[in-house]
């Protein structure tokens, strides 16, 4: 459970939650315009019937409602809601579980505390003060949400409670445990929260360094979102904040957070070489994330190898840097790359400094130009390790190519779908391919996503009756009938990868191979093959 809890995206407005404020922002109330008319919520109502259906498996559903509660102002009907929730599914939770419905119930009631009666609102804020404790002894102290949520809530209680000890010890605990933080940011609404204490303590050298570490200016910030993702003027937006991960641990290493676009570098198999997937969005943020895998990784070997899975800005800016390197890096794309760097050349001015910062420039994407480019399915090795590059038409842009790493199970898939923003397919088809007998089999390759994440994907082979290179044929129409996908509207994508005059030459991933989803970033899906 903790560790599902550790992948949490919860936005939550903590500064909100303040008991005994001297003055209190209006919010409009009950979801309600200034004029009194009534705005409809759709999503907070489907959050509502889905948390009635059943428990949440996955915690970030309970939270985002709770959210959703908290911005329609709706605290007190959030609070009878999951009070209702947890009553009705108590028998069938485990502590841990009991301890995030108290959790987010005690966000809703603090921050309903102001509109109690004077008269019943310290008996109220009490009673939120004891689910808090409840919360704690169920999760035995050892979850991050619960002890961020409560030394938030509690240092912001007035004096009378005598709850500034227990605030500090909660928050010390979230400082000295970041790596169970849903994420780092977490830690910017903690050092705040410790300043503030320290200063009121007569702390002041704490407390400035607290705020120090909080990258707040004063103590009068006016209010705080915890997000996954993050903007910078010079640097441009990132997803999420940075992080090295081994999705296949010693083999590829995914760098997320380090600008707009991700990093993923893979052992080659005589450990000898390195080989990169895209190039980045900037030479400096490309720079800094390739000198970060060499302080990770001390032993990993030089950079000499680069497979480009598309010609758009945040996969190739980096290039001036990288191409630098020494010994020199080879490049590899698709050999109609120069369309699509054209239309990202062509691109409005406007949309390059707001994704990806004032550092930007368009002539690091102009320099651009690998060494060897690639027009239909070619397998070659580096450093021992066998690689298929695979053209394909639909997807983001029309020169996509997957780099498969068929001995690792291993499928670098770019953009084709997306997959952060969920963009529609250019071509609802599947590949498709001769078989020994000379028939034909529909390759189906569908990644499906809940809310927030991948939750699997696979590639599958079946007959069709349709000609070739239509997609449209009735095994096709059949299977796409028979398939239940939860998401289908956005999340159920089907493809055609390939032209009929490649059909021929197809080398492709082996039909019934079945993957999971080992990195569903902003950028890039890689696919492995479960061992």
């Amino acid at each position: 459970m903790n560790h599902r809890i550790s992948a949490l995206l919860i936005i939550v407005p903590l500064a909100a939650v303040v008991l005994a404020a001297t003055v209190r922002q209006e919010i409009v109330a009950a979801g309600k315009g200034r004029t009194g008319r009534t705005y409809s919520r759709p999503q907070l109502e489907y959050l509502k019937a889905v948390n009635r259906t059943m428990p949440p498996k996955d915690p970030q559903l309970l939270f985002v409602l709770m959210a959703e509660f908290s911005s329609a102002n709706q605290q007190e009907e959030g609070v009878g809601f999951l009070t209702e929730r947890l009553r009705e599914f108590e028998p069938r939770l485990s502590d841990t579980q009991k301890a995030l419905y108290l959790s987010a119930i005690s966000v809703l009631r603090a921050q309903h505390a102001n509109d109690v009666l004077l008269l019943h609102r310290i008996a109220y804020v009490r009673d939120t003060i004891g689910m808090l404790d409840r919360a704690q002894q169920l999760s035995d102290g050892d979850v991050f949400i619960v002890n961020y949520l409560a030394g938030n809530i509690r240092a912001q209680l007035p004096a009378r409670f005598n709850q500034q000890q227990k605030a500090r010890e909660e928050l010390a605990w979230c400082a000295a445990n970041a790596e169970k933080a849903p994420n780092r940011g977490y830690l910017r609404e903690v050092y705040y929260q410790q300043a503030k204490l320290a200063q009121a303590a007569n702390e002041p050298e704490k407390a400035q360094e607290y705020l120090r570490l909080s990258g707040y200016r004063d103590l009068n910030r006016p209010l705080a979102f915890n997000t996954a993702f993050a903007e910078d003027t010079a640097t441009g937006h990132t997803f999420v904040p940075r992080r090295i991960s081994e999705p296949v641990p010693g083999r590829v290493y995914a760098l997320s957070g380090f600008e707009f676009t991700e990093y993923y570098f893979v052992v080659s198999d005589d450990g000898r070489e390195l080989i990169g997937i895209d190039a980045g969005t900037r030479p400096d943020s490309a720079k800094g994330a390739y000198e970060a895998l060499r302080a990770y990784a001390p032993g990993v070997p030089a950079l000499t190898t680069v497979f480009v899975t598309h010609a758009h800005w945040d996969h190739v800016g980096g290039f001036s840097f990288l191409s630098s390197l020494n010994p020199r890096p080879r490049f590899y794309a698709r050999s109609n790359y120069e369309e699509e760097l054209t239309r990202s050349l062509n691109a409005p001015p406007a949309f390059e400094k707001n994704f990806f910062g004032e550092r930007f420039d368009m002539a690091d994407v102009r320099r651009f130009k690998p060494d060897v480019t690639v027009d239909r399915p070619t397998e070659l090795r580096v450093g021992g390790t066998r690689v298929s590059l695979i053209p394909i038409p639909g997807g983001e842009t029309s020169d996509g190519l997957f780099i498969h790493l068929p001995d690792a199970g291993i499928l670098f898939a770019g953009d084709f779908i997306m997959p952060y923003l969920g963009a529609p397919p250019k071509r609802a088809s599947s590949w498709l391919r001769p078989t020994n007998d000379g028939t034909r089999e529909e390759i189906f390759v569908n990644v499906r996503r809940g809310p927030g994440k991948s939750r699997g994907a696979s590639l599958r082979a079946a007959p069709s009756a349709g000609p070739v290179g239509s997609g449209s044929g009735p095994a096709m129409k059949r299977r796409l009938r028979s398939e239940r996908w939860p998401f289908r509207g956005h999340a159920g994508f089907w493809w055609r990868l390939l032209r009929p005059d490649e059909i021929k030459s197809i080398k492709a991933v082996p039909s019934e191979t079945k993957f999971e989803v080992l990195e569903d970033s902003s950028q890039t899906v890689i696919l492995h093959t479960p061992s």
